[in-house]
């Protein structure tokens, strides 16, 4: 859906600007959240031989 949404302001905004393709896509995602991972299991409990 994003995709079509997307090329669909491509082909406006190339008819308004007369500009030629390629017409490479820039996204600025620092503002979406990613949730840290999980902490990795601790070796310490097990004893080592």
């Amino acid at each position: 859906l994003l995709r079509i949404e997307l090329r669909e302001a491509a082909r406006d905004y190339l008819s308004r600007t007369r500009r030629e393709y390629p017409l490479h896509y820039v996204f600025d995602m620092s503002d979406i959240e990613i949730p840290p991972p999980p902490p990795p299991p601790s070796s310490s409990s097990q004893p080592h031989p």
